[in-house]
Protein backbone atom coordinates (compact mmCIF):
# COMPACT_ATOMS: atom_id res chain seq x y z
CA UNK A 1 0.00 0.00 0.00
CA UNK A 2 2.83 2.38 0.88
CA UNK A 3 4.49 1.69 -2.46
CA UNK A 4 1.29 2.55 -4.37
CA UNK A 5 1.01 5.86 -2.52
CA UNK A 6 4.63 6.73 -3.36
CA UNK A 7 4.04 5.97 -7.07
CA UNK A 8 0.85 8.01 -7.05
CA UNK A 9 2.65 10.96 -5.44
CA UNK A 10 5.50 10.77 -7.99
CA UNK A 11 2.97 10.62 -10.84
CA UNK A 12 1.09 13.69 -9.54
CA UNK A 13 4.27 15.73 -8.99
CA UNK A 14 5.66 14.82 -12.44
CA UNK A 15 2.34 15.56 -14.15
CA UNK A 16 1.99 18.90 -12.38
CA UNK A 17 5.54 19.90 -13.30
CA UNK A 18 5.10 19.05 -16.98
CA UNK A 19 1.63 20.60 -17.17
CA UNK A 20 2.90 23.68 -15.36
CA UNK A 21 5.37 24.25 -18.18
CA UNK A 22 2.38 24.69 -20.52
CA UNK A 23 0.78 27.27 -18.26
CA UNK A 24 3.85 29.47 -17.80
CA UNK A 25 5.09 32.31 -19.97
CA UNK A 26 7.72 30.79 -22.24
CA UNK A 27 10.47 32.36 -24.34
CA UNK A 28 12.40 30.60 -27.06
CA UNK A 29 14.91 31.87 -29.55
CA UNK A 30 17.07 30.71 -32.41
CA UNK A 31 19.68 32.10 -34.72
CA UNK A 32 19.22 30.85 -38.24
CA UNK A 33 16.38 28.99 -39.92
CA UNK A 34 15.82 26.32 -42.53
CA UNK A 35 13.05 26.64 -45.10
CA UNK A 36 11.73 23.17 -45.95
CA UNK A 37 10.08 21.85 -49.10
CA UNK A 38 7.08 19.50 -49.29
CA UNK A 39 9.31 16.48 -48.50
CA UNK A 40 10.79 18.24 -45.44
CA UNK A 41 14.14 18.61 -47.20
CA UNK A 42 16.08 21.85 -46.67
CA UNK A 43 15.41 24.20 -49.58
CA UNK A 44 16.97 27.37 -48.14
CA UNK A 45 19.27 27.84 -45.15
CA UNK A 46 19.32 31.27 -43.51
CA UNK A 47 22.15 31.54 -41.00
CA UNK A 48 21.53 35.18 -40.07
CA UNK A 49 17.84 35.21 -39.07
CA UNK A 50 17.38 35.83 -35.34
CA UNK A 51 13.93 34.81 -34.14
CA UNK A 52 12.35 35.01 -30.69
CA UNK A 53 8.93 33.67 -29.77
CA UNK A 54 7.16 34.40 -26.51
CA UNK A 55 3.95 32.66 -25.54
CA UNK A 56 1.65 31.68 -22.72
CA UNK A 57 -1.58 29.69 -22.83
CA UNK A 58 -3.52 32.46 -24.65
CA UNK A 59 -1.25 34.57 -26.90
CA UNK A 60 2.06 34.45 -28.72
CA UNK A 61 4.47 37.00 -30.15
CA UNK A 62 6.96 36.39 -32.96
CA UNK A 63 9.95 38.73 -33.26
CA UNK A 64 12.08 38.23 -36.36
CA UNK A 65 14.42 40.99 -37.46
CA UNK A 66 12.51 44.27 -37.25
CA UNK A 67 9.11 42.57 -37.53
CA UNK A 68 6.91 41.82 -34.52
CA UNK A 69 3.74 39.77 -35.06
CA UNK A 70 1.08 38.88 -32.52
CA UNK A 71 -1.26 35.93 -32.40
CA UNK A 72 -3.88 34.19 -30.33
CA UNK A 73 -3.65 30.57 -29.27
CA UNK A 74 -6.58 28.25 -30.00
CA UNK A 75 -5.08 25.09 -28.51
CA UNK A 76 -1.91 23.99 -26.77
CA UNK A 77 -0.70 20.54 -25.76
CA UNK A 78 2.45 19.74 -23.77
CA UNK A 79 4.10 16.45 -22.92
CA UNK A 80 7.54 16.88 -21.37
CA UNK A 81 9.29 14.03 -19.55
CA UNK A 82 12.06 16.46 -18.57
CA UNK A 83 10.84 20.07 -18.62
CA UNK A 84 12.50 22.12 -21.37
CA UNK A 85 14.68 19.14 -22.39
CA UNK A 86 12.76 15.98 -23.44
CA UNK A 87 9.26 16.12 -24.88
CA UNK A 88 7.09 18.26 -27.12
CA UNK A 89 4.61 21.11 -27.28
CA UNK A 90 2.02 21.63 -30.00
CA UNK A 91 0.46 25.06 -30.41
CA UNK A 92 -2.21 26.04 -32.91
CA UNK A 93 -3.28 29.64 -33.24
CA UNK A 94 -3.92 32.58 -35.52
CA UNK A 95 -1.07 34.93 -36.38
CA UNK A 96 -1.99 38.53 -37.28
CA UNK A 97 0.05 40.28 -39.97
CA UNK A 98 0.65 44.01 -40.32
CA UNK A 99 -1.46 44.18 -43.51
CA UNK A 100 -4.49 42.70 -41.70
CA UNK A 101 -4.06 39.12 -42.94
CA UNK A 102 -4.57 36.33 -40.42
CA UNK A 103 -3.02 32.91 -40.93
CA UNK A 104 -3.57 29.75 -38.95
CA UNK A 105 -0.14 28.88 -37.59
CA UNK A 106 1.12 25.66 -35.98
CA UNK A 107 4.18 25.64 -33.75
CA UNK A 108 5.77 22.32 -32.83
CA UNK A 109 8.55 22.31 -30.25
CA UNK A 110 10.48 19.04 -29.90
CA UNK A 111 13.16 18.11 -27.42
CA UNK A 112 15.11 14.91 -27.92
CA UNK A 113 18.63 13.86 -26.92
CA UNK A 114 19.39 17.39 -25.73
CA UNK A 115 18.45 18.97 -29.09
CA UNK A 116 15.51 21.40 -29.20
CA UNK A 117 13.83 22.29 -32.47
CA UNK A 118 10.85 24.38 -33.53
CA UNK A 119 8.76 23.79 -36.65
CA UNK A 120 6.55 26.67 -37.82
CA UNK A 121 3.83 25.76 -40.31
CA UNK A 122 1.48 28.46 -41.62
CA UNK A 123 -1.67 27.44 -43.47
CA UNK A 124 -1.08 29.66 -46.47
CA UNK A 125 -0.44 28.45 -50.04
CA UNK A 126 2.75 30.50 -50.39
CA UNK A 127 4.23 29.70 -46.97
CA UNK A 128 6.81 26.99 -46.38
CA UNK A 129 7.53 25.09 -43.19
CA UNK A 130 10.41 26.64 -41.27
CA UNK A 131 12.67 24.74 -38.87
CA UNK A 132 14.68 26.41 -36.12
CA UNK A 133 17.29 24.87 -33.82
CA UNK A 134 16.59 26.51 -30.47
CA UNK A 135 19.37 28.00 -28.39
CA UNK A 136 16.95 29.21 -25.70
CA UNK A 137 13.80 27.57 -24.35
CA UNK A 138 12.81 28.53 -20.82
CA UNK A 139 10.28 30.21 -18.59
CA UNK A 140 10.03 33.96 -19.25
CA UNK A 141 10.16 35.72 -15.87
Amino acid sequence: MKQKLVFLLIFIVTGTCCYGQCENKIILSAKGAEILDEQNEVRIKDTLRATTIKYDSKVFEVISGHTILFGTIDSIYCNWKLPFKEGNTYIKGTLNYENGDQWVTKLTINGKDGKLTLLVDMEHPEASIMRFVLDRFEEDK
